[in-house]
């Protein structure tokens, strides 16, 4: 098995338009994702156990090996892709998962944005190039 497989399996489901909808619960409002993306991001909760991909000094090490350095007003849509390691793919992946738990819809605002779909082709193509 190729190292990111047990993510880019999830390429065919992520090239769709039907990842959750919003809903409300009194003054609560949230995503409920379909199965699929709850199932993808608990297999990035077990590939970001190592404190490298969670830790402020891990991350910024991580991040700087691809010369990526998040300032103030950028966003995940400005990220050159294909300078992107494998690790940094799984810290934006691991990043965005926090964000969703403080605020709902960042998770599915990447997903309608191709912008996971293209950290996830990264991961194949990484994967070929391994091979």
């Amino acid at each position: 098995m190729a190292k990111y497989e047990k993510l880019t399996k999830f390429i065919p489901v992520m090239d769709s338009d039907e990842f959750g909808e919003w809903e409300e619960n009194g003054d609560l409002r949230y995503v409920a994702y379909h199965d699929f993306v709850y199932r993808f991001f608990d297999i990035v909760v077990d590939m970001t156990e190592d404190e490298k991909y969670y830790t402020q000094e891990g991350v910024e090490e991580i991040l700087d090996e691809c010369g990526i350095y998040m300032m103030d007003g950028m966003t995940y849509l400005d990220i050159p892709v294909d300078s992107l390691s494998g690790d940094a793919v799984l810290v934006f992946l691991n990043l965005i998962q926090r964000e969703e738990m403080e605020e709902g819809g960042v998770i599915l605002s990447l997903l309608e944005d191709r912008v996971i779909l293209k950290w996830l082709e990264r991961l194949e193509e990484l994967d070929r190039m391994e091979a």
